[in-house]
């Protein structure tokens, strides 16, 4: 919680994140966003490759522990990147989503650093992200799960 507090939460979260030099962002928007968005992007990829293995495995054999295996597998594997990809994707500092809307619409970029400089905003990103996060997943899970030939959640 220290960390969190001293670092405003950059130091936060497993230390994934790749910074861009601000005054690179101000020169290339564009590629800014770009950068910004291949993160979600990769995590959409592997949940659609996942998606794959679970429309190739069809319905899993009850009697075949590795099909059941590979398809909680697939499916664990689809729902975190589809998680992954849901989280970082909010608009807010310090998500990727941020960084795609300030790369594409420039005028709001001194909001986003503004709002990046006050006490807390990492907390306030974080609540926020929980609360759109578990209203938005649970639909696009269940949409996911309608277009594959065996529902793997009830």
């Amino acid at each position: 919680v220290i960390v969190i507090f001293v670092s405003n939460g950059t130091l936060a979260a497993g230390g994934a994140s790749a910074p861009i030099d601000p005054n690179w962002a101000d020169k290339n928007p564009k590629k800014a966003a770009l950068m910004s968005a291949a993160g979600p992007l990769a995590n959409v990829a592997l949940a659609a490759i996942a998606f794959g293995v679970l429309c190739y495995i069809g319905r899993p054999d009850v009697n075949n522990d590795m099909t059941v295996f590979a398809g909680q597998t697939a499916w664990l594997v689809m729902l975190l990147n589809l998680l992954l990809a849901t989280f970082n994707l909010m608009p807010l500092p310090p998500f990727d989503g941020a960084g795609v809307v300030s790369g594409l619409a420039p005028a709001v970029r001194h909001i986003y650093y503004s709002y990046q400089r006050m006490p807390l905003s990492f907390i306030v990103s974080m609540i926020g992200a929980y609360y759109v996060v578990s209203s938005v997943l649970p639909p696009l899970v269940s949409a996911v799960n309608q277009w594959l030939p065996w529902p793997y959640w009830a």
